[in-house]
């Protein structure tokens, strides 16, 4: 008892809507305001000094929350063209686990699918 548990980020609109990776609808994808944000599957988070670092599965990226405002640290969306590309599917496919290193200067994320 004594626990509280709120929203840090996310619009929470269409709850009930199936999501598809941002690079199917990139509608699942909104860095900016916390509550106006739009992720398509968070999944992993992780505090490092003082920052939430929160996994968005199916968008393939890790993105921060600090001072009210989500920002993707890692690229999102990516396609078979991007420099980098981060496997996603419709089907929940996309990295499992996610680490941010203690200095907050190397993200990690961890896929079976690429």
């Amino acid at each position: 008892t004594g626990w509280i548990v709120s929203t840090l980020a996310g619009s929470g609109i269409d709850g009930e809507k199936e999501v598809y990776p941002c690079r199917y609808d990139p509608e699942s994808h909104r860095d900016g305001v916390a509550d106006k944000s739009r992720w398509a599957s968070p999944t992993r988070a992780q505090v490092v000094n003082g920052i939430v670092y929160a996994m968005d599965g199916m968008n393939g990226c890790i993105r921060s929350i600090v001072n009210n405002t989500v920002t993707s640290v890692t690229p999102c969306c990516t396609t078979e063209e991007s420099d980098v590309y981060i496997h996603t599917g419709p089907a929940g496919n996309g990295p499992q686990d996610m680490h941010v290193t203690e200095d907050g200067k190397w993200f990690y994320l961890m896929s079976s699918y690429n």
